[in-house]
């Protein structure tokens, strides 16, 4: 029991790894794809993509912190012993 808990530790650290990632890769794409265009021109409506970057932003940082939450939970139920 104690390698499946010790295998979901790990695989929760990797999933920690690409959701940072991708936390990363959407701020860039806000930054440069959305920002950029604004200054260039008038003609183009992108609050709706604005606002779809933000709120998947926020869903990633909250599935973010979920994960390191249950990472943690998991290392103490790996070192504490039920009587």
């Amino acid at each position: 029991m104690k390698i499946v808990k010790i295998l979901f530790i790990l695989a929760s650290i990797l999933l920690a790894f690409f959701l940072g990632y991708a936390i990363l890769n959407t701020y860039v794409s806000l930054k440069y794809e959305i920002d950029e265009i604004r200054w260039l021109t008038d003609k183009v409506h992108i609050d709706i993509a604005e606002e779809y970057l933000k709120g998947q932003i926020g869903i990633l940082q909250s599935f973010l912190f979920y994960v390191f939450i249950n990472v943690i939970l998991w290392i103490i139920s790996l070192f504490v012993r039920n009587k």
